[in-house]
């Protein structure tokens, strides 16, 4: 499944996690992704400011998705 799939899948269902390989994603999450891959080169503060989350929002779903 390529991203872009599993973005729309993420997106369109309720609040609960998907399992996708070995990580659970939540819908929040998938918005993040959704960003970084519309913005190649966006940092983590751009994450932050874009979204209004804080940076520990972005660190986590960083590092639960490797």
């Amino acid at each position: 499944m390529n991203l872009k799939k599993l973005i729309h899948v993420l997106s369109t269902g309720n609040n609960k996690p998907i399992a996708y390989g070995e990580v659970a994603l939540y819908r929040a999450e998938v918005h993040i992704l959704e960003v970084i891959e519309e913005n190649e080169g966006i940092t983590a503060t751009e994450i932050t400011e874009k979204l209004k989350i804080t940076k520990g929002a972005v660190s986590q779903i960083i590092i639960k998705t490797g």
